[in-house]
């Protein structure tokens, strides 16, 4: 009776090739992580700077009332197309747009 306390060529040529496999799944998966995360954050950071243009827009634009868009504006149950003066904004980037809508100063009613 013999006794046979190691491991087959074949059993060791089986486990590293299963091992590798594994190891390519991860490392492609991780590889696919990073790249986007890496494109979010590109992407983030170009949506702040279109936000930060648009915040100089609507400083820019607060004293001037010419040009003037209006916007019908609904709240279910309290109010019903209003009409609203005020001024478009839309930045436009490769695929980011941001568009924003910038009431005039309600004139008062004294």
């Amino acid at each position: 009776m013999k006794n046979n306390k190691g491991l087959t060529l074949i059993e060791i040529v089986i486990t590293i090739a299963i091992t590798s496999i594994m190891a390519i799944a991860v490392l492609t998966m991780f590889n696919i992580s990073i790249t986007n995360i890496s494109e979010s954050g590109n992407k983030t950071e170009r949506v702040l700077r279109i936000k930060e243009e648009v915040d100089e827009e609507i400083i820019n634009n607060k004293e001037k009332t010419t040009n003037t868009d209006k916007v019908k504006v609904t709240i279910d149950g309290i109010i019903k197309d209003r009409e609203v003066d005020g001024k478009i904004i839309e930045i436009k980037d490769s695929d980011i747009k941001i568009t924003t809508f910038v009431p005039n100063k309600p004139k008062s009613t004294k």
